[in-house]
């Protein structure tokens, strides 16, 4: 059973891990439910996946009531909770538009799959493999591992007669340590006594467990997305190197491309050294279309040239078409990422910077989730540097090959394909660029922010 599932998790990747948040109840996928023969236990599953997100949506819509009626009184606790409360709306809300344009992402994926299944051979392939699911693993581990530290660990400590004080004031409960990190808003009813902590507890457990895997979504998705979109931009630009060359296969045959996006090639033909005898015939397999496709393009070398760069711009213009896809879909997540980001970071660096943190523990503990956000935003930012960067990766191919030994009107025809690739290309939301200029300019405006809390705060 142990090996099994070592097995199972060593050829994990998004789209399996997309199954699995389908299986769980948190995510509708439509193509899954296409092949269940049994109709109503579709109709269950789509129930049971709403009957999830309505629940997590009245959580967190209790948390919020309690966050701003009653926590605001004390300034350390709505730091930390408030920061745990920003995480969890951030979850929610991407997997929520995650739902709505599974589609779109779902189209992406499987153009991913096929084209690293044409390209197996490639080494960057089997990278990419690697860094998929070392990315959704290591992001597994460690969101489950801070969850249940939250969830089991962190709310049971010790706590001093104050802090418990505080809690039954602010929460009007009898038994102040039966208090969870983010405590719902029930006036009229108090979760903090035994049995009914007991439930609570219980279905708490459930939400934050659902929840690693929409954490473990929300941190890799777009990562791994760029990390297929760099590969594959790799392997255009390996082409893009073979320009006036001739072209040898693994077993070092010549071959003439036929199709790069799926890498479909012909072998060369060959004639026999011994006068008299015919041409040597080509490798049983090969079909009477590649047969007389690979007589045209020995006999024709310009019109191969010609042949292998318009492959090579069909090619680009497909990643172009494939770039946008990934650009409209992610464009409304970063709208609300970004909104949620401008609201961690001044509650970060006020609660850290601020000695209004009643113990080192808590401090430390705001601190590892704060660097561990950041990190995340971080990769992020690196992600979309990457997204500007590939053009001009992809034209540094084309002057390293050896363009200069190809015909006139093929090197005309190069023209156009620099052209498209001489600038960088920013993902953008609005009028701003997805990069590290970005990412600094909001770390300023937090940082101005905190300022203006703490100068308020001190004239208090």
């Amino acid at each position: 059973m142990f090996r099994r599932v070592v097995s199972k998790l060593q050829e994990i990747n998004l789209k399996r891990f997309l199954y699995l948040m389908h299986v769980c109840g948190f995510l509708s996928l439509p193509q899954c439910y296409q092949y269940h023969k049994i109709p109503w236990k579709s109709e269950l599953h789509r129930y049971f996946t709403y009957s999830n997100l309505v629940l997590q949506g009245i959580s967190l819509f209790f948390i919020s009531l309690n966050l701003f009626i009653n926590t605001t009184q004390d300034l350390s606790l709505f730091c930390t909770s408030f920061f745990l409360w920003d995480i969890a709306i951030a979850e929610f809300g991407l997997v929520c538009l995650f739902n709505a344009k599974v589609k779109t992402f779902l189209e992406y994926l499987n153009f991913c799959e096929t084209f690293t299944n044409h390209h197996t051979e490639h080494r960057t392939v089997s990278q990419l493999r690697k860094i998929e699911r070392t990315l959704l693993l290591v992001g597994l581990v460690l969101v489950s591992v801070c969850m249940m530290f939250d969830i089991l660990l962190f709310p049971f400590l010790p706590k001093s007669n104050q802090v418990l004080e505080t809690l039954a004031n602010l929460y009007n409960v009898k038994y102040p340590q039966n208090t969870m990190a983010l405590q719902w808003y029930f006036p009229w009813l108090d979760l903090s006594q035994p049995k009914i902590f007991f439930l609570y507890f219980i279905l708490y457990f459930h939400l934050c467990c659902i929840q690693i895997l929409g954490f473990v979504l929300v941190i890799g998705s777009y990562p791994i997305c760029v990390f297929h979109l760099k590969t594959q931009y790799i392997i255009l630009r390996d082409f893009t190197l073979r320009l006036g060359q001739t072209h040898y296969n693994s077993k070092g045959k010549t071959i003439f491309h036929v199709n790069l996006m799926r890498n479909e090639t012909v072998v060369r033909e060959l004639k026999m050294k011994t006068d008299g005898q015919k041409q040597q015939e080509p490798e049983p397999e090969i079909s009477e279309r590649d047969k007389h496709l690979s007589r045209l393009f020995q006999q024709n070398p310009v019109l191969y040239e010609k042949f292998y760069l318009g492959q090579i711009i069909h090619f680009h213009q497909r990643l172009i078409s494939q770039r946008k896809l990934l650009d409209n879909y992610f464009r409304t997540v970063f709208t609300f990422f970004a909104f949620v980001l401008v609201l961690i970071l001044p509650n970060t660096m006020y609660g850290i910077f601020t000695p209004i943190l009643p113990t080192n523990l808590e401090r430390w503990k705001m601190i590892a989730e704060a660097g561990g956000s950041l990190a995340i935003v971080f990769v992020y930012f690196y992600c979309g540097e990457l997204l500007a960067g590939f053009n001009q990766s992809l034209a540094s191919g084309i002057w390293l090959s050896r363009w200069y030994t190809c015909s006139t009107r093929t090197q005309q025809d190069m023209v156009m394909f620099l052209k498209m690739n001489q600038k960088l290309q920013y993902f953008k939301i609005n009028h701003w660029d997805f990069g590290y200029k970005w990412m600094l300019g909001a770390v300023k405006f937090s940082y101005s922010v905190f300022n203006m809390m703490r100068i308020r705060n001190a004239r208090k």
